[in-house]
């Protein structure tokens, strides 16, 4: 359909094409308002003549969310829990049907993007389930629960029903899926996020590493004001940044007793891993008992935040020539005990190709949630800094400036990375994904003429990255353990571990969980030994205990726990019941135990 016009115009027409009925048309400065499709597809038609330009525009969509019951129609769409990415409710019972074209079934394929459901080993507290027919007699393709994305689906039936049902406990994010009747045959999956995208390949992941909203220009839009802001506008002590800019920056906290602080930056790589610097880490115990991360977060410490996740450290490593004084080297591994649910706000960042070199006078950005010199605020700031040559930068500051280290920001001062920032990330668009290549390290000040910020050269230690991820071991010790349900009756030899959140290895709040140790006849003590290696309740004080575990028999309690250090064996007489309590209050959670139960 051939349109022309005497001026720019903006057309929306309600359907797959430009023949489609016509929902309105725009030129001119004053905002639209707002439009309502009457299918799943639109079409936008930008047309400009030969003359003048402007800033042109920007717009979002949404989709309202299908009610339960609804059926739900097209050769794609997709689906998602109620109240999703916020938290779905208790005693909840939904069902959905979804039809594609008939002739389109070959290729039917449901995929998930984003998942977490209260994590049981059968499924029997909360639950999606999917049938490959129109009923919930039809046959069925999964029963789904945890934190792993599941299986990509692929019905036979042009009809699947969706199923999602909940208990009256825990809540999490839910879940939201896809569907599509297109044949991506011949089309190549990247299993890796540690890379960006550089060709038309697709993948199965809800974005690839390094992505985020879109933003050559970003929009600020008040009553009676539109404010075009260049995101290259250098800003004393940085600016506010947007939620979900910056999904892969990560807090690193340390703990200390029962209680934690953030003390650095860092950057998610991938599920399982994040990069921070290694002066953050040093001295730290390896094993990551004194450390957490905080991932999705835009306010500082913001824990609480649905849309922020705390995660459980495993390990730590530091590199292996990681010097002190003069900061070469200066990076480290931390490796999260459980698994991060990709989500819009925790997302990976990519790694640069090794030994690749960004150029001189390319323009990055920096955040963190550092000291600003500037107004307090809790909110994640973000700047634009310039790399320097290294040359320049080492006879600026005098600093020595080895070559897998990186310079970045102004001769005459105003932006840079300050206390706080150490380990965050400094990263540079390539097309449209980010890569890190720099992680915040050192330097003399902050932001001070002559003095650029100093940072870690990723490009220099991919290969060290990779190797190391590779070469280490799967979950050792407490995380490695399977988890005992609630409920259980122990009458042999036993592990008991108390169930934690799959995705965090925290275990929830709120909660009272008990087990029966029935010792066999005959059995004259029964030993209750802590294992794993780690050991972690929330304490009030030396003596008191937020949450803890009680270990009764016979109605009296033989020893309360809690605190961060393991106990010593707890030895029980006699062949009695023996009851064990764990209870937490709504604040702050930690990895819980792991006991092994033996009777003699």
């Amino acid at each position: 359909m051939a349109i022309s016009a005497a001026c720019d115009v903006l057309f929306v027409y309600d359907g797959p094409s430009t023949d489609s009925p016509l929902l309105d048309e725009f030129c001119g400065d004053a905002i639209p308002p707002m439009l309502t499709s009457t299918s799943n597809v639109i079409t936008i038609h930008f047309v400009t003549d030969a003359s003048v330009t402007k800033l042109g525009w920007i717009l979002s969509w949404s989709t309202e969310e299908p009610e339960c019951g609804e059926d739900l129609y097209g050769s794609s769409g997709t689906l998602q829990s109620p109240n999703h990415p916020e938290v779905y409710d208790n005693d909840h019972d939904c069902e959905w049907q979804i039809t594609v074209p008939a002739d389109e079934v070959a290729n039917f394929e449901i995929t998930f993007i984003s998942f977490h459901v209260e994590p049981h080993g059968s499924c029997i507290y909360d639950f999606l389930e999917i049938y490959d027919g129109p009923s919930r007699d039809s046959p069925l393709l999964g029963r789904f629960c945890g934190t792993s994305l599941p299986p990509t689906l692929h019905p036979t039936n042009p009809t699947v029903t969706v199923w999602f049902k909940t208990d009256g406990s825990q809540v999490h994010s839910g879940w939201r899926l896809s569907w599509t009747t297109q044949d991506d045959s011949g089309t190549t999956v990247i299993p890796s996020t540690l890379r960006p995208d550089t060709s038309t390949a697709t993948t199965n992941e809800t974005r690839q590493c390094g992505t985020r909203q879109q933003r050559s220009k970003r929009i600020k839009r008040a009553p009676l004001l539109v404010d075009v802001i260049d995101p290259d506008l250098k800003i004393v002590g940085g600016q506010n940044s947007e939620r979900g800019d910056w999904p892969w920056q990560i807090g690193y906290l340390r703990i200390q007793e029962s209680s934690y602080g953030q003390v650095c930056g860092g950057s998610l790589i991938s599920t399982k891993w994040a990069i921070t610097a290694a002066h953050c880490t040093y001295g730290v115990p390896l094993d990551g008992s004194t450390s957490m991360v905080l991932a999705g977060a835009y306010a500082y410490l913001n824990v609480n935040n649905a849309d922020s996740r705390l995660y459980i450290v495993s390990q730590i490593i530091n590199h292996e020539d990681y010097n002190d004084d003069t900061y070469a080297n200066d990076i480290s591994l931390l490796k999260l005990a459980g698994e991060a649910v990709f989500t819009t706000y925790i997302q990976p960042v990519c790694l640069p190709t090794q030994a690749s070199q960004v150029p001189v006078g390319t323009t990055c950005w920096i955040t963190g949630w550092g000291e600003t010199q500037a107004a307090v605020t809790s909110i994640m700031q973000e700047a634009t800094v310039p790399i320097i040559d290294n040359t320049d930068c080492q006879s600026w500051s005098g600093l020595s400036i080895e070559d897998n280290m990186v310079c970045a920001g102004y001769k005459e001062g105003g932006v840079g990375s300050c206390q706080g920032d150490s380990g965050g990330p400094l990263v540079c668009e390539s097309g449209s994904s980010f890569i890190l290549q720099g992680v915040t390290s050192h330097g003399i000040g902050c932001a001070e003429p002559d003095r650029p910020g100093v940072y870690t050269r990723m490009s220099e230690f991919v290969t060290w990255t990779e190797e190391t991820i590779n070469s280490t071991p799967n979950e050792p010790g407490l995380f490695g353990l399977p988890m005992t349900e609630c409920g259980t009756v122990i009458t042999s030899n036993q592990i008991v571990r108390l169930p934690v959140d799959e995705e965090t290895q925290l275990y929830e709040n709120g909660v009272e969980c008990s087990w029966t140790v029935q010792p066999p006849a005959g059995t004259t003590e029964t030993t209750f030994s802590f294992t794993g290696g780690r050991f972690h309740m929330e304490a009030n004080t030396a003596t008191t205990c937020f949450d803890y575990l009680d270990i009764s028999k016979g109605g009296s309690r033989i020893v309360r726990l809690c605190s961060s250090v393991v106990p010593e064996d707890v030895i029980v007489a006699g062949e009695g019941s023996i009851t064990m309590n764990f209870l937490s209050d709504a604040s702050i959670a930690f990895e819980g135990f792991a006991v092994d139960i033996s009777f003699e």
